[in-house]
């Protein structure tokens, strides 16, 4: 029997997206008007989902994993796929 892909909701991938685009946690949630805690616990259910920690600290920031490099596209277009579908009539 074949395992499904983990979920990941809209609002998750957007987290995402964020966090891989700033790669700051803290600037990521600002950004979001979320709390910084509620971004790291987002992050953490991302991480579990993906089975990478896709991003490090290095003190000033995030370095991204060769994975969240390799998937940071990807989350931009299926954003960009879920928008279409939203605002198409």
């Amino acid at each position: 029997m074949a395992t499904s892909a983990p979920l990941l909701d809209t609002k998750l991938l957007r987290i995402l997206d964020e966090i891989l685009t700033q790669r700051n946690v803290s600037k990521a949630a600002r950004n979001l008007g979320m709390s910084q805690p509620a971004v790291s616990a987002a992050l953490r259910k991302i991480r579990e989902a993906v089975k990478d920690p896709l991003v490090v600290s290095d003190g000033k920031g995030c370095v991204l994993t060769t994975r969240s490099q390799l998937i940071h596209p990807m989350v931009k277009q299926a954003l960009a796929y879920i928008e279409a579908v939203v605002s198409s009539s």
